[in-house]
């Protein structure tokens, strides 16, 4: 397994749903050769997605891959326990979840649910979300198996809705979300309604954790290259140092705003685009071109 007990010169930071994973099959097998490639060279490969944490773990071990991962849009990151001993200051506000440490950004999925069905009762908005349907009707929406369907389920953090209302609504709808310290993000499939929080600051706070590991009294400065192909991927690409904006077969390419650093847009969908694009990274980084 490929772990990160260093900051090495380079992180590849990646969305799954439409970037690493096809947005229809949910396969990454496309992308296998730059995978493959990743950790032959001992690059580490964090996942950053909207999916729970129960569907990233098994993607992890498909993949081979065993290193920390941002869950739900940037609201919780899932390390390794043993870091605790490293730099107990990071976790000092973190729990202990079997053989991981949780770091929780964002807000419990209860008192999100629980809002959220308050403003339809009281406005009658027009929306649906994960907390209303079956595992059935989760894995017809998703085009995930009734398994995979179930481990969706498994949330913490945020609510996935679909909204059936009018513009107008969705506005007021919007403002009171807001109000309420949470925030609304699109995906690819769904809006998520979740606390403040996105995996632009995630991923800065995990970069900042192992850029202060003590390898002889040096610190580390890691490169970053970040995919993803939604809007909900916007933070995280603006942080990178190499950006890769993945092409969707569902909708156009988000806009970076104030971007840290190089931009890329594929050509090809999702894992197709991706192992291109790492590739050609690679190629440049071994010509020390990065």
């Amino acid at each position: 397994m490929n772990e990160i007990n260093e900051p090495g010169p380079m992180w590849v930071v990646t969305d799954l749903d439409g970037t690493l994973l096809d947005h229809f099959s949910y396969s990454f097998e496309a992308a296998r050769p730059a995978l493959e490639r990743l950790k032959a060279l001992n690059i580490p490969i964090i996942i950053n997605t909207s999916k729970t944490y129960a569907e990233v773990s098994d993607i992890q071990d498909a993949i081979g891959i065993d290193m920390p991962c941002i869950v739900e849009n940037g609201s919780a990151i899932y390390l390794p326990v043993a870091m605790s001993t490293v730099l107990p200051d990071y976790f000092n506000e973190i729990q202990i979840v079997g053989d991981k440490g949780v770091k929780t950004i964002g807000v419990e999925r209860e008192s999100i649910v629980a809002f959220l069905h308050r403003l339809r009762e009281s406005y009658g908005y027009q929306f649906e979300g994960f907390s209303d349907w079956s595992i059935g009707r989760v894995a017809k929406l998703t085009g995930l198996s009734v398994q995979q369907a179930n481990k969706a389920m498994v949330r913490y953090f945020s609510e996935p809705i679909v909204w059936r209302g009018s513009d107008e609504d969705y506005q007021m709808f919007a403002s009171q979300i807001e109000a309420q310290g949470l925030m609304l993000l699109k995906g690819g499939r769904f809006i998520h309604v979740l606390g403040r929080c996105d995996k632009g600051q995630s991923i800065m706070w995990l970069k900042a954790l192992y850029e202060r590991l003590d390898r002889g009294g040096r610190h580390h400065s890691i490169k970053m290259v970040a995919l993803g192909d939604s809007q909900n991927d916007v933070a995280m690409l603006a942080q990178a140092d190499i950006a890769v904006v993945v092409k969707s077969p569902a909708h156009p390419f988000p806009e970076i705003i104030q971007p840290q650093g190089e931009v890329i847009y594929t050509l090809a969908d999702g894992p197709k685009g991706w192992n291109y694009m790492i590739s050609t990274i690679l190629d440049r980084l071994e010509q020390s071109n990065f």
